[in-house]
């Protein structure tokens, strides 16, 4: 009784699997990319993580 439905689940679930590959591999490139950038750009500047902050304008 369930086979109808579950097959056509199966199905466009497998029709639809390179569209969504395809997608992740243009948001990888992406990222990549701005990854590139930001390595050129130089080392970032440290920040201290929030919590210390906190900690420490409750200890003033």
């Amino acid at each position: 009784m369930l086979v109808g439905p579950h097959l056509g689940v199966v199905l466009a679930l497998f029709i639809t699997i390179p569209y969504g590959k395809f997608v992740h591999g243009i948001y990888r490139f992406v990222v990549l990319g701005r990854h590139v950038e930001e390595r050129k750009k130089g080392p970032k500047v440290h920040r201290q993580p929030f919590y210390q902050s906190v900690i420490a304008f409750i200890g003033q």
